[in-house]
Formats: C-alpha cells, structure tokens, sequence
C-alpha cells in the first residue's frame, strides 16, 4: 500500500489559526467528494479540538501500546548501569539495602535499560497507558485524536501510532500543535509538505528564523499561508523568500471567520467567500503537490 501524501499544518505560535485552517480545508476535501480516502490527525494531545468541528458515531478505540522493563531482581548484580543509563530517573538503586526500584511515572520507554543490562535481568513487557480515538466521519474520511489523559512522556509512540493509523489513506491531514514539543517534531516528521501558519500580529521574523530551520528539515517541503492577512505582505514573501518556499495563499481578517471557529463551524459551510478562498488554497497545494 502507497504511503498516503501528508500535509503537516503547524503555526509557530499558538493562536495563530492553523486548527481553523486544517478543519475548512478537510470539510472541503470531504465536500468535494472525490473518492479518496482522506485522514485527518489531531495532533494535540491533551487539548484534541477537531472532534467538536466533526462529529461522527461510529468510533473505535485504539490502545497504545508502548514497552516498559520488568526488572528481574534475582539475576539483578546492582551494577547501577541501567540507572546510570536512564536519564529519567526511572531506576534507581539502593545498594545499602540492596534494592532497585523501577518508577513507572518516570519512564518514556526508551529502552536504554533494557540495551545496557548486561546480566540479562531487565526484560521489555507491553504497558498500555492510554487509547487512539478513530472516529469514521463518512465512507472517505476519518479522524484520530487521543483520549484523554494520556501522559505527556509517552507523546512520541502516541503520534506515532497515530500516523499509522491513517496509512490506508491517500492523502493524510495532521493538525500540529503549537511550539517544539516533542509531539510537534514527531507530527511533522516525514512529512511530505508543511504547511506554515503566519499570523502577522504575532508573528517575528527573528523568532520564526530560531525554530522554522530545524522544523523544515523535518519534513520533505514547506510552504507558508499567511492567516489574518491585513498589508506589509510583501514583508512576509521576502521572509518566505530566504527559506526558498512559496506562500501559497493569504487569507484575510474576517470577524466571523473568528465566531465560527469558536462554535466549531467550518468557515466553508457559511460563506461561499471562504469556500472560494479554501477552495484556492487547496488549488495551490495540489499544484504544489505535483510538482514535488
């Protein structure tokens, strides 16, 4: 099976509308209706807001699985490798006493323990510490946000896991969290072109030459949607410019825009102006796509 072409939608700092863009641009992939098969991610963990812009009954939980060491405390020497090892504070030993101590809460599951035990006395077992939500919203579409309360140390394996989930699709939809999270960097990893949000009320240039480098070369291509867009534009295509990446579309401030995102109304829906504007910029991301 082809893996599915994957947009990676990211704003550097929080607020900047990218949620807003993802939903309108996926509730006009799932009104065109063209038989792919389509898959949007959440990519917030612990604040998942596309749910509430599409609902869907036929859902299905997917447990997480990651790997923690079993410590085997009768082939266990009490070397102090494996807790030397850990940069977590997950093992600990009490060679006064003569004991080691495994904390769960501490663990990411990285598995240095388990590469360094010489004696053979850690052991990797399956831990279940949360689920995948995969919500069927039509015969086409799909989307996968987590259940609550999963822990932030486990993020990775859960974006992860995540992505597989929408392997069967043709083209994927990843709504990025804000900022240089750990389940940001493993959200745009590999994907085929992410999308930059730009809001230019909040947005500096030295702030964006910090983080974007290091977050463009995580993905194949990136190109940049300036969001709210009000003048000094070409300000913002000089900015693209060093980058050597396109911007693809400039929406403009519109109060109402603002009103539907917080009830959770794609724009589309409401205003056959935005369904123009949306309906361009996915024009754009298409033409871009073929000439990758």
């Amino acid at each position: 099976m082809p893996k599915p072409f994957t947009i990676a939608v990211y704003n550097p700092i929080s607020g900047s509308g990218s949620t807003s863009i993802v939903a309108n641009l996926f509730a006009l992939l799932m009104h065109q209706q063209n038989h792919q098969e389509i898959s949007l991610i959440d990519g917030d963990l612990f604040f998942p807001s596309l749910q509430y812009f599409f609902l869907g009954d036929d859902a299905s939980a997917i447990p997480l699985h990651v790997q923690i060491p079993h410590i085997d405390r009768g082939k266990c020497i009490l070397c102090n490798v494996c807790a030397r090892s850990c940069h977590f504070n997950a093992i600990r030993i009490q060679r006064n006493v003569g004991f080691i101590q495994f904390d769960e809460n501490n663990c990411i599951s990285c598995g240095a323990c388990f590469n360094t035990c010489r004696y053979g006395a850690i052991s990797l077992v399956n831990h279940k510490p949360g689920q995948i939500i995969r919500r069927k919203l039509s015969r086409q579409a799909s989307l996968v946000h987590a259940s609550p309360m999963v822990p932030e140390r486990y993020a990775i394996p859960m974006i992860w896991q995540m992505k597989q989930q929408a392997l069967h699709s043709e083209l994927c939809l990843i709504d990025v969290k804000a900022g240089r999270s750990a389940e940001t960097r493993e959200a745009i990893f590999e994907a085929d072109l992410l999308l930059i949000v730009i809001d230019p009320s909040s947005f500096t240039e030295s702030y964006g030459d910090v983080i974007l480098p290091k977050l463009l070369s995580m993905a194949h291509q990136g190109a940049f949607v300036v969001n709210r867009a009000h003048g000094m534009l070409m300000r913002h295509h000089a900015f693209a410019a060093r980058f050597g990446i396109p911007v693809l579309a400039e929406l403009p401030y519109d109060e109402n825009m603002h009103w539907w995102s917080l009830d959770a109304k794609p724009a589309i829906h409401h205003s056959p102006l935005w369904m123009q504007h949306f309906s361009d910029l996915l024009s754009h991301i298409h033409l871009y796509r073929r000439k990758l």
